[in-house]
């Protein structure tokens, strides 16, 4: 499954950003974007940087676990240095110390990392990494104003390193390798796969490619530094290169002059969507282009050649262990989550299951009742009158019909409860007039769900008749008011 991380590249006014996902094996490709920082005078270039990066980072698809800065090699220092002292904590101590008078600038200013390269007697070989700490800056401003806080700084060196051991995983035998870039090549020679000497070759992979001459020159004054530097080491067998196809025409004269075999690649050829780029022609993908970020985030995440110059040796050098750390935990605390919501969900359901058994148990209850009701059926006693009544709310939706608002206006309807002598219902009103009354009345006794007694009482007060209408049940015989 792995990390997904997005790792971003600026190389003079040039932006790259290249997602991955990163696990066990090779890494996979998910997506490549790149832009140009367009500006018309130097002042602007640093704004400039600023909004074509935030163009790239608005057109990411996926939001990363992390993010990781790649540095060029060229900007990078690098120094082979021993070390009085053996364990990682007084050799982290010691090495900004040991460091210092190789530098034009004081070490408190440099952001450093470096990789031990062997334990001797007395004493630890170690290949120290540093950039000056304003450069650094410079390079993580754009990204730190985007809330884009990279985790890592990666050196181009670590990220071609970390890609070619990959796609190399059985080899552990001694090697040179020199990756052709843009604007350098990289040359490194690796032992029990570590990085124990490195040189950026000031020439041009391109200018290589067209001048193995000169690039041959270059090769053997680094090969005569790499035998003086690193004593004991057995000569190379072999040169491996990478950034061109093995047909390539620089081999073969690489081969004649130095003597020496020589392997090329192009290592994106190994990465899973590598496809993903867009390339007019094969050539567009030579001279290690996207390379260095590929391995930056599998350097980034732990593998081999990891170099991280903003934490430092002191931080320890994988940036994730500390991500997958963190994706781990978060993993765990999804799976706890997920087991607590499914033990609520367990209980919630046993608690629904147990409601349901209980109404059950008493429907089962009411059903018997009414069984046992249905056996004994009503008493003689149980006056039966009210389940024959017409329903209230019709007797009262007809009289609404029969005594319009307009008519006359009802105070007061009285139903008598079951059992009692007399009216059923006492419906008491007003009117505006005599006329309006016995209209009233004669719609009354055409009514079908009740009948009208004829002696109903009225009073007239002012303009006003306030009039009182009994009515009893149809099947029911009328009483007089004496009776009610």
């Amino acid at each position: 499954m792995g990390v997904y991380l997005s790792v971003v590249r600026t190389e003079g006014d040039d932006i790259r950003l290249a997602g991955l996902r990163v696990g066990r094996g090779m890494p996979s490709l998910v997506e490549v974007l790149e832009g140009r920082a367009a500006y018309e005078s130097p002042e602007q270039r640093d704004e400039a940087i600023r909004n074509e990066t935030e163009n790239l980072l608005s057109r990411m698809k996926t939001r990363p676990l992390a993010f990781v800065l790649c540095l060029p090699a060229h900007r990078i220092i690098s120094r082979l240095i021993k070390v009085p002292f053996k364990g990682r904590s007084q050799v982290s101590q010691a090495v900004p110390v040991e460091l210092e008078p190789h530098l034009p600038f004081p070490v408190d200013e440099l952001a450093l990392d470096f990789t031990v390269t062997r334990v001797l007697e007395d004493e630890t070989e170690v290949l120290a990494f540093g950039i000056r700490q304003s450069a650094l800056d410079n390079s993580l401003a754009p990204l730190m104003e985007l809330d884009a806080h990279p985790e890592a700084a990666v050196p181009d060196t670590s990220g071609l390193t970390a890609l070619w051991l990959a796609a190399h995983r059985r080899t552990r035998e001694p090697a040179v390798v020199v990756h052709l870039c843009e604007t350098c090549c990289v040359f490194t020679f690796l032992r029990d796969r570590n990085i124990c000497f490195t040189r950026a070759i000031p020439i041009a992979g391109s200018d290589a490619a067209a001048n193995p001459d000169a690039f041959t020159r270059e090769l053997r004054n680094t090969l005569r530094n790499l035998a003086l530097t690193r004593k004991g080491d057995p000569e190379p067998d072999r040169l491996y290169l990478t950034g061109i196809p093995q047909e390539h025409p620089v081999v073969a004269a690489l081969e004649q002059q130095l003597g020496l075999p020589v392997t090329a690649e192009v290592m994106l050829h190994a990465v899973r969507g590598s496809r993903r780029i867009p390339a007019a022609n094969e050539e567009t993908l030579w001279f290690n282009r996207w390379e260095p970020l590929i391995g930056a985030a599998m350097a980034a995440a732990g593998r081999d050649g990891a170099v991280n110059l903003i934490r430092g040796a002191q931080g320890g050098r994988a940036l994730v262990s500390g991500i997958i750390s963190h994706a781990l935990f978060s993993a765990c605390l999804g799976l706890v989550a997920v087991m607590l919501w499914g033990l609520s969900y367990h209980v919630a359901v046993r608690r629904l299951e147990m409601e349901r058994a209980l109404l059950e148990s008493q429907a089962e209850q009411v059903d018997a009742e009414i069984l046992r009701l249905a056996d004994e059926g009503l008493g003689e006693d149980v006056d039966t009158t009210p389940f024959f009544d017409p329903p209230l709310l019709d007797v009262l939706n007809d009289l609404s019909g029969r005594i319009p608002p307009k008519s006359a206006t009802i105070v007061e309807v009285r139903v008598a409860p079951p059992g009692t002598p007399g009216a059923w219902i006492s419906v008491t009103g007003e009117t505006g007039s005599a006329s309006q009354f016995d209209q009233i009345m004669a719609r009354l006794k055409e009514a079908s769900l009740y009948r009208v007694s004829p002696d109903a009482s009225v009073k007239m007060q002012g303009e006003r008749t306030i009039f009182r209408v009994r009515l009893f049940r149809p099947g029911e015989e009328i009483a007089s008011n004496e009776q009610s």
